[in-house]
């Protein structure tokens, strides 16, 4: 079993858990109270003063510092504020400071809002020590963050409102209601109650017999009961999957200009969905995705979850120049970190790359400690969760390719049908023989008994090296493909461009699609594929194409000019089609 991540383990992707979770304890404020979080000797005091020096920071020291001194007050430091009185030691109703922001004279700017009134009063009462002396101006977009402030346990509020609440969230909305002169809406009914709640957890509106047993069940329990269903639906876990993968960047290709697809990075996504269908604990969920082939070695669905680490953009086009190498390289380590941040911190660590973040507290020193932690990663494809296989493992395992296969070929007739019926609307003259094109050619011939097939370019219409992901031969009246390896043909070429594994012989006949599965010649214009099978067979059509892809992409190197031979014992040929 393959999976798409880190190709080796870091034992200090450990040392990122942990700062995740002091993270989400709220104890990385601004650097002061971060220094005494991360020693263990930080304490409610200190999220306090360093909120109300933010606050003071942000709105008071473009006037109040020890320059200006608007008024006689300089409140850039604890003495000169006690001083001049603005901090009586706790007695918050006789500092000056309360007293002029209580009155909404101060600051001039506009008069504080009542929990930062709170927040100043609280300070002063816990002593109105400051985090750092002397306080300099900053922008409000510098104060700490409110993301990293301690959890409180706010009181509950009232408004006139309050005998629609069900539960003390309804409350809290209310009031805001209230203060913007909102009514709350109307009690929704009970068709609209069960359509909102389908459609938010599972993406779907609810099928007519949901709605009718809904209408029809009178009980108490009866939304309960909606949305435990709703809850245990595989749909739900489908549905709120796509929003963290979102989050987390996650894409099944590389990216850039060559954009290879990545094949087993759907076991990441899988991951994702089962976590959320299985109602997998936050934390546990975020730690397997940082070190998940640490926490949960030897099991795939667990080891699965460091996919997260890689699922970004890769750069495959390798730099011969040291720097050119160095800077890919820490570009996917700038992923890492930024995504990191970004998914489980709330933060832009990012910016810090090449410079003290100007607004979130992160030192550029420490996106490089982060990015040490993620040093031992790389994108790649490693083999996890080794097991015996069951027997439906090996019976999907054998099967699976081969229906992918018939699906692509069916997908792809359905394509070169609509081309022709396009072709007859605008009134085009539609040839027996239609144009090549890089998803599917067919060539057609009288059925001719043949152990080698042999395919001839003379040309492409770019003039670059020929290019064929797959080429497939079909038996009179049959449509098992008879090229296939796994029916035991071998393929050779002329030639191979060297220098990419994407781009090999054993791609002619492996049943896959796409420019990742693709042969290419070595010879600009020319070259030769061949074909030989298990046994010989009376064949008639030759199925061939540049990218049949799903999404197919590209559309150079396809041949123009051909021409298709076959043989009984690979010396005599004749040719079957051009």
């Amino acid at each position: 079993m393959s999976l798409r991540t880190s190709t080796r383990v870091s034992a200090m992707r450990m040392i990122v858990i942990g700062a995740y979770f002091l993270a989400t304890a709220a104890v990385m404020g601004a650097p002061a109270v971060r220094s005494a979080a991360l020693t263990g000797r930080f304490s409610p005091q200190d999220f306090v003063s360093n909120r109300a020096a933010g606050l003071i920071a942000s709105r008071c020291l473009t006037c109040h510092d020890s320059v200006k001194k608007a008024g006689g007050l300089d409140l850039s430091s604890r003495s000169q504020a006690i001083q001049v009185h603005a901090i009586v030691d706790k007695n918050p109703n006789q500092s000056k400071l309360i007293k002029m922001v209580v009155s909404g004279k101060m600051p001039p700017t506009g008069k504080l809002k009542q929990e930062e009134i709170s927040l100043l009063r609280a300070w002063i009462e816990s002593g109105g020590n400051y985090p750092k002396e002397p306080l300099t101006t900053t922008f409000a977009a510098m104060a700490p963050l409110w993301s990293l402030q301690p959890i409180s346990n706010p009181a509950v509020p009232s408004s006139p409102f309050d005998a629609l609440a069900r539960n003390q969230i309804d409350r809290f909305i209310f009031q805001k209601l209230n203060e913007r002169g909102i009514s709350p809406s109307p009690v929704a009914s009970k068709i609209a109650l069960l359509r909102r709640a389908t459609i938010d957890l599972t993406g779907l509106p609810p099928t007519l017999d949901e709605a009718r047993a809904f209408l029809a069940d009178n009980s108490p329990s009866a939304y309960n009961k909606v949305v435990d269903r709703l809850l245990a639906s595989p749909a739900y876990g489908e549905r709120w999957a796509r929003h963290w993968l979102d989050v987390v960047r996650f894409g099944e290709s590389n990216g850039y200009e060559q954009n290879h697809l990545r094949p087993n990075a759907w076991r990441y996504r899988d991951y994702v969905t089962r976590s959320f269908n299985e109602d997998k604990p936050f934390d546990r969920f975020v730690a397997e995705q940082l070190a998940g082939d640490v926490l949960g070695k030897g099991d795939p669905g667990i080891e699965a979850a460091t996919g997260f680490l890689v699922a970004g953009i890769h750069d495959t086009v390798g730099i011969q120049e040291e720097e050119g190498t160095r800077q890919q390289r820490i570009n996917d380590l700038e992923d890492i970190v930024s995504t990191t941040g970004a998914a489980l911190l709330g933060l832009t660590v990012g910016c810090a790359r090449c410079h003290d973040h100007k607004f979130d507290p992160i030192p550029q020193r420490d996106f490089y400690r982060i990015a040490a932690c993620f040093a031992g990663v790389r994108h790649g494809d490693r083999v996890i969760g080794k097991r015996e296989l069951s027997a439906k493992d090996k019976e999907e395992r054998e099967t699976t390719p081969r229906d992918i296969l018939a699906l692509t070929n069916e997908m792809n007739e359905l394509d070169d049908q609509a081309r022709q019926i396009v072709l007859r609307d605008h009134k085009s003259n539609v040839s027996t023989r239609t144009a090549v094109n890089a998803r599917r050619n067919v060539d057609e011939f009288p059925p001719a008994n043949a152990k080698f097939v042999r395919f001839t370019i003379l040309a492409t219409r770019d003039g670059a090296e020929p290019c064929i992901d797959e080429l497939q031969i079909f038996a009179l009246g049959g449509t098992e493909n008879l090229a296939l390896a796994a029916n035991g043909a071998k393929a050779t070429a002329s030639s191979v461009l060297p220098g990419f594994s994407i781009h090999q012989v054993a791609h002619l006949n492996d049943g896959l699609f796409g420019n990742e599965h693709s042969w290419i010649s070595n010879e600009r214009g020319k070259g030769w594929a061949q074909i030989e099978l298990a046994k010989s067979a009376l064949i008639n059509r030759i199925d061939w194409s540049r990218d049949a892809a799903e999404i197919p992409r590209l559309d150079d190197r396809i041949p123009t000019a051909y021409r298709i031979e076959i043989s009984i014992d690979g010396q005599e040929w004749k040719a079957v089609s051009t």
